[in-house]
C-alpha cells in the first residue's frame, strides 16, 4: 500500500498550530507570511502521511468525504455530506463492509485549492480514510486529485465535471462516479439532433473545456443530423456577467436553439438578462447541466415553458423503486428534497463500500483499483434494464441520461418549476472510445 495507507500510524512531532497563524496575521504580518505558513502545513500533512503505512484496521472502513460546507456553494455541500451520510446508515443497516461499521469523516473545501488539499492531508494523516471522495469545485477537483496520486489512494469525484481528470490529468487512483460534461453535452446533442431545429448556436465561458464541450456537441449533431447548422461558438471572458451583446448576436444569428454551457448563479443571470432583452420569444434554451433541482428552485418565473434542461438526477425519472426510496429516505433525513449534489454523496458512498467490500479486508492499492474497474452499482438515476458500472479503462461511471421540458409546477415545493417529456440517452452512447482515451491522455503523442 501507499505510504498513505491503512491502519495504525505512528506518533508525529508535527503540529498544525492554526491559532498561531491566526495571531500572526492579526499582528499584521500579512498575506505572505499566512501564505508561506499555509504552504508549510500542506508539505507536513503530506510528509505525515508519507511517513506511516499498514493494513486497514480492524476498526472498519472509513471514508473520507470532502464538500465546500462554507462559501457560494456551501448549499450543495451540506447535500453532499447528507447524502454521504444517508448511504453510510443504510450500508452500516445491512451489516457493514466485512461485518465492520463504516465510518465516515468530512472535510471542508469551500476555502478554495489549497484549504482543500489541508483538508485531504488532514483526513488521510488524522482520521485514518481508506479513500477521499466528493469535491464540487472543479478546482478544488484537480487538487485533491493531484494529492491522491502522490499518495496513491482512491480518490472517488463526485459532484464535480472535471474532465482533465479522465484524460491528460488521469491516473489510476482517480474514478469519477457521476457522470462527466462530455457525457452530458453528447446527451444534448442527440436530443437536438432529433427536433426539427435547423440552425443552433453555441455560447459559454471561453475555457478549454467549454471548447472541448463544443466540439463534442458538433461532433454528435452532425454525425445523427447532418441538415443542421451550428453557428458560433460565442464566448465570454471568465467573470463577465454583462450578456447583452451576446444576447443581440444570438438573436441576430436567427438561430431555433441555443446550447447554453454557463452553470449555476451565471447561467440565472443569462437568463435574467435574457428575458429583459426577448430571447426566449424565439430561442429555445438548451442546459446539459443544471436541470437540477436546487436550480429549479430559483428559475425565474417569467420564463417561458418548454426550456430543455438535463442533469443526472431528476425527482420524477425514473419512475423506480430505489428512486422512489432515495428522495424519501434523504427527505426523511433532511426535511427537504435532494438536488443531484445529494445523489453524488450518495452514489460515491455505495461505490466504496461496493468496492472495498469485493476484496479481502487486507487488501489494498492495485488490487481494489482491478475491484473497482467494472463494478456494478445499482443507483437511483437507473432506468429499468440498466445498472450503472464503472468503465475499466474510463474510469468513468457508465449511465444513462435524460434531458426534460420545463413546465409550471408546484409538485415540488418550494420549486415553481418540473421537468416532463424526458429525452433519454442510452449508456452505451456515452462513453469514449479506446481511440479518444488515448488521444485524450496522450494529447502530445505522434
Amino acid at each position: 500500500m501507499s505510504a498513505c495507507g491503512h491502519g495504525g500510524r505512528t506518533k508525529s512531532g508535527f503540529h498544525l498550530n492554526t491559532g498561531e497563524i491566526g495571531r500572526l496575521r492579526r499582528r499584521g504580518f500579512g498575506t505572505a507570511v499566512t501564505r508561506r505558513l499555509k504552504y508549510l502545513a500542506v508539505c507536513g500533512l503530506i510528509l505525515l502521511c508519507a511517513s506511516v503505512c499498514g493494513a486497514r484496521m480492524e476498526t472498519g472502513l472509513s471514508l473520507g468525504l470532502l464538500c465546500p460546507l462554507n462559501g457560494p456553494l456551501s448549499e450543495l455541500g451540506k447535500d453532499l455530506e447528507q447524502g454521504a451520510v444517508l448511504a453510510v446508515m443504510e450500508v452500516n443497516a445491512a451489516g457493514g463492509v466485512h461485518g465492520k461499521e463504516v465510518k465516515l469523516a468530512v472535510g471542508d473545501t469551500g476555502s478554495g485549492p489549497l484549504a482543500a488539499q489541508q483538508e485531504a492531508g488532514r483526513l488521510l494523516a488524522f482520521e485514518d480514510v481508506d479513500c477521499l471522495m466528493g469535491v464540487l469545485d472543479p478546482d478544488v477537483a484537480d487538487s485533491v486529485s493531484k494529492l491522491s496520486d502522490i499518495h496513491k489512494v482512491i480518490f472517488l469525484g463526485a459532484g464535480h465535471i472535471n474532465d482533465r481528470l479522465l484524460m491528460d490529468q488521469y491516473h489510476p487512483y482517480y474514478f469519477h462516479v457521476t457522470p462527466a460534461g462530455y457525457q452530458m453535452v453528447a446527451a444534448a446533442g442527440f436530443y437536438a439532433a432529433n427536433q426539427e431545429w435547423r440552425r443552433l448556436v453555441v455560447c459559454g465561458v471561453e475555457n478549454s473545456a467549454n471548447q472541448n464541450y463544443f466540439e463534442e456537441f458538433r461532433q454528435v449533431l452532425s454525425a445523427e443530423n447532418k441538415a443542421v447548422t451550428l453557428d458560433g461558438p460565442y464566448w465570454t471572458e471568465v467573470d463577465n456577467l454583462y450578456f447583452k451583446p451576446l444576447i443581440e448576436s444570438i438573436r441576430a444569428s436567427e438561430a431555433q436553439a441555443l446550447l447554453c454551457l454557463y452553470r449555476g448563479a451565471d447561467l440565472l443571470e443569462f437568463i435574467r438578462q435574457g428575458l429583459i432583452l426577448g430571447l426566449f420569444d424565439r430561442v429555445k434554451l438548451i442546459c446539459p447541466f443544471d436541470g437540477d433541482y436546487s436550480l429549479l428552485c430559483k428559475l425565474d418565473r417569467r420564463l417561458p415553458e418548454g426550456q430543455v434542461m438535463g442533469a443526472y438526477h431528476h425527482l420524477n425519472m425514473p419512475h423506480s423503486a430505489e428512486n422512489r426510496n432515495f428522495i424519501y429516505r434523504f427527505k426523511g433525513l433532511t426535511d427537504r428534497l435532494p438536488s443531484q449534489a445529494a445523489l453524488a454523496g450518495y452514489v460515491a458512498v455505495k461505490f466504496a463500500a461496493a468496492g472495498f467490500a469485493s476484496v479481502p479486508r487486507d487488501v489494498e492499492g492495485e488490487r481494489v483499483i482491478e475491484a473497482m474497474e467494472g463494478l456494478e452499482l445499482g443507483c437511483p438515476w437507473d432506468p429499468e434494464g440498466h445498472t450503472s458500472f464503472m468503465h475499466p479503462k474510463a474510469h468513468q461511471m457508465s449511465v444513462c441520461l435524460a434531458l426534460g421540458v420545463t413546465v409550471a409546477s408546484d409538485a415540488f415545493p418550494p420549486a415553481k418549476w418540473g421537468l416532463k417529456e424526458f429525452y433519454r440517452v442510452m449508456a452505451e452512447k456515452l462513453l469514449p472510445s479506446s481511440l479518444e482515451l488515448f488521444e485524450g491522455r496522450i494529447p502530445s503523442w505522434r
